[in-house]
């Protein structure tokens, strides 16, 4: 058997360190109590404008989330299908990808990064766009961490990792919506799912870091 060479050795530690550092990272950490200045705001999602709130309920599927809550935005392209919206608040890091949320197939032919301008704060949204499908499916959501949104949250939670090794690591907040439509007409659900986490996000950020 070729034994591996020294060189090749420590590139293939580093790899796997880089690896294993999200996993370690959040395990190992304490679990800071969520901070919510005011926790029932959060929730009160019918404030959002255009939101019609589903559920608002914290779920029991898992102790790790603090919130899903989960309704729907009028379809600006296709009026019988209308959009829908989710809000998790997590310390689970499955939600550091959005495929959780989406659920379903979902093999975007385009996914672009947006920066908005908003009182709040910058706001990093993904956009993203199935062709796949008949009619076409939009998704668009952004990860707030530690009171302000982040293009990246693993990168986030590492960066922020020496701090919080003391003082506990805090959740994941994901807003996301995502719907149908038409085919070359899928900018109008983009706009309006902007929109809407433009709003969102103002919300969010009155209540929680």
């Amino acid at each position: 058997m070729k034994v591996l060479s020294g060189r090749y050795a420590k590139h293939l530690i580093v790899l796997l360190l880089l690896f294993a550092a999200p996993i370690l990272v959040t395990d190992l950490r304490p679990r800071r109590r969520d901070d919510c200045r005011d926790p029932a705001f959060l929730f009160v999602t019918s404030l959002i404008e255009g939101s019609k709130p589903v559920g608002e309920s914290m779920p029991e599927r898992s102790e790790d989330i603090v919130q899903w809550s989960y309704g729907e935005l009028a379809n600006p392209e296709l009026p019988r299908e209308p959009l829908r919206f989710q809000i998790v608040r997590s310390y689970d890091r499955q939600y550091t990808s959005p495929m959780q949320m989406l659920g379903g197939p979902f093999d975007p032919e385009l996914h672009r990064l947006e920066t908005v301008a908003t009182p709040a704060g910058d706001l990093r949204i993904h956009v993203a766009v199935d062709h796949t499908t008949e009619p076409s499916r939009v998704a668009a959501w952004t990860f707030v961490y530690g009171g302000r949104s982040v293009e990246n949250p693993l990168i986030a939670i590492l960066a922020s990792a020496p701090r919080q090794l003391v003082g506990g690591y805090l959740p994941l907040t994901v807003l996301m919506v995502d719907g149908k439509a038409s085919h070359h007409r899928t900018e109008p659900v983009a706009a309006e799912a902007r929109r809407w986490l433009v709003a969102a996000w103002q919300h969010v950020a009155t209540a929680c870091r």
